[in-house]
């Protein structure tokens, strides 16, 4: 009989988001690091996730109206523009 396929490789590492905020000053306005910021909110928009940017950072307000799924559907968007090193990952091919 021919040998067993080999087995699939392993997952790639999951992306970090790193939050930026001061206990002191908080609010319902989330600020996330992102290496091209402009280029993720594009990213998003055509996800239908509105969101805005600041040097350095996603800006996010998210607040009582939004569920759970709107809240997932734009930390995986923001994961996959980091994971594919740039705010237009949904137009890269996969490496």
């Amino acid at each position: 009989p021919p040998p067993p396929p080999p087995p699939p490789p392993p997952p790639a590492p999951a992306p970090s988001l790193r939050v930026s905020g001061c206990r002191e000053t908080r609010s319902a306005i989330v600020l996330v690091r992102h290496p091209k910021p402009g280029l993720a909110v594009a990213a998003l928009a055509e996800r239908g996730v509105i969101v805005d940017s600041r040097p350095g950072v996603v800006r996010v307000s998210p607040h009582f109206y939004n569920t759970v799924d709107e809240v997932d559907g734009f930390v995986e968007g923001l994961k996959e523009t980091v994971r594919k090193g740039t705010g237009l990952g949904h137009l890269l091919p996969d490496p």
